[in-house]
């Protein structure tokens, strides 16, 4: 199913995968976060087009444009869900789609941070 060798942080791609309920499996765009090379599994944010209004600090908004964003490759309005971290597995990505610049993709990060439940 893959396209790509292995995924690299920052870049944006496609995956088999479920929504935030575990639910409706199907492709959707996500971004790595972090890869472990050695286990071929890697850690990813799902993005998602359903929004909500007004928008809340646990999307971060991603670039598109109706022909494709230049650098993100996303073409519908869509923003990472901070709270819908996964790990998986090299075999569920399905093509790359562009990548975050450095500046936003660090701002995701932190914004993920700020979304991470408190240690116990």
């Amino acid at each position: 199913m893959c396209h790509i060798p292995h995924p690299v942080v920052a870049s944006i791609i496609w995956v088999h995968i479920f929504d935030p309920n575990n639910e409706n499996p199907k492709i959707r765009p996500a971004v790595v976060l972090e890869v472990y090379e050695d286990e071929e599994r890697f850690l990813y944010c799902g993005i998602s087009t359903r929004l909500p209004d007004p928008l809340t600090d646990q999307y971060y908004m991603m670039e598109s444009t109706p022909v494709g964003h230049r650098r993100s490759g996303l073409k519908q309005e869509c923003a990472a869900v901070c709270t819908w971290v996964i790990e998986g597995s090299y075999d569920i990505i399905v093509d790359p789609s562009g990548y975050m610049t450095t500046y936003h993709f660090d701002e995701l990060l932190g914004r993920i941070d700020a979304h991470k439940p408190p240690a116990t």
